[in-house]
């Protein structure tokens, strides 16, 4: 910013010209290029872990030149230098707070926790901007708060489209990390908000009522934050294996294990009611397509009759115990039962 037009009548700063980050004036001043980050790490003899520092902490768009987060690629280099870890930290997450993403999915309607998702998954959305606005501005307006998590660096910019407005995005891993990180929180709280819906889903799965299980999970599941950030298929299922445990281990009068060694292997979640003698297995499947759910909820019950899970329940008295397979595929889910004697 600078100022013109300053005269004995008027204040010695007026008339200021605002360079906003979409600017092309002093764009390569507010970070790193990638020349100059290839350069530091030559310098410290680090440059075997250019590629991890791109992919963490750059993609940052200032007016036309892409940079990284200077303060990033400091504490990155200081801890190559200085320590033995070599694994990427969120230094910038470190250095401020992040509630900013939660207060948006809490504000959010289900169109914007759907883009959302796609910005966790690596897509963009459309929005105009107005670089002008303040925190104290954010929750005016829904659309207020793509400004604020675009000018405080959670999101930035890609292309212009011809109507003015931007193609936002999330700029690196480092980012995203923290995106997933806060929208787990808010998802598992929003789901443990709902009472009465975990009250229908405990009685479905009480009942041994698949359809029931299936409707309230299906319900929940439309009202959040769809998204799954890369990973392979055993990182997916864990998503949604985490989302039925924290459900699962609210119950009193219940004990909710997980991963625990049975039979040929080890069940996802096994439960047990100290007084009723009832038992459940559940098996947790992630899907590719829609339209593997029903037969990968079938095999997700066949691996708990050929692993032989039932062995848990040996030195217990159990009185009968239910078998659920469940698939999941973003925000639907099937469920399928049998019992076992």
């Amino acid at each position: 910013m600078y100022a013109c037009g300053a005269r004995k009548h008027f204040s010695d700063l007026n008339n200021p010209v605002i360079h906003s980050i979409t600017d092309q004036q002093f764009d390569e001043w507010f970070g790193f290029t990638d020349e100059e980050t290839i350069q530091l790490l030559q310098d410290f003899g680090q440059e075997e872990y250019y590629e991890v520092t791109r992919e963490w902490y750059d993609g940052y768009r200032f007016g036309n030149q892409n940079v990284y987060c200077p303060w990033d690629v400091i504490n990155w280099c200081n801890q190559l230098l200085t320590s033995s870890d070599r694994m990427p930290q969120n230094f910038w997450a470190n250095s401020g707070g992040t509630d900013i993403i939660r207060d948006f999915a809490n504000l959010a309607d289900r169109l914007t926790r759907d883009q959302i998702g796609i910005l966790i998954e690596g897509g963009s959305v459309r929005k105009k901007l107005a670089q002008e606005l303040t925190y104290r501005d954010m929750t005016n307006n829904l659309e207020n708060i793509w400004n604020i998590l675009f000018t405080s660096g959670y999101l930035t910019v890609g292309q212009r489209c011809e109507d003015g407005s931007y193609e936002l995005c999330i700029p690196n891993r480092e980012v995203r990390n923290i995106f997933t990180e806060k929208v787990d929180d808010w998802f598992q709280e929003h789901i443990f908000d709902d009472e009465e819906g975990l009250k229908e889903f405990f009685a479905a799965l009480d009942s041994g009522d698949a359809k029931g299980m299936e409707d309230c999970l299906n319900d929940m599941l439309m009202d959040s934050i769809s998204y799954l950030d890369g990973g392979n298929l055993e990182d997916k299922e864990n998503f949604y294996h985490g989302i039925l445990l924290g459900m699962l281990k609210n119950r009193k009068g219940w004990d909710i294990k997980s991963n625990r060694e049975a039979g040929k292997g080890r069940p996802d979640i096994v439960g047990y009611h100290l007084r009723s003698g009832n038992a459940f297995i559940i098996e947790v499947k992630y899907s590719k397509e829609e339209m593997n759910l029903l037969s990968d909820a079938k095999e997700a019950l066949e691996q708990i009759d050929r692993q032989l899970y039932n062995r848990y329940f040996r030195v217990r008295e159990v009185k009968n115990i239910k078998h659920y397979g469940i698939a999941f595929c973003k925000k639907y889910c099937r469920v399928l039962t049998v019992a076992a004697s």
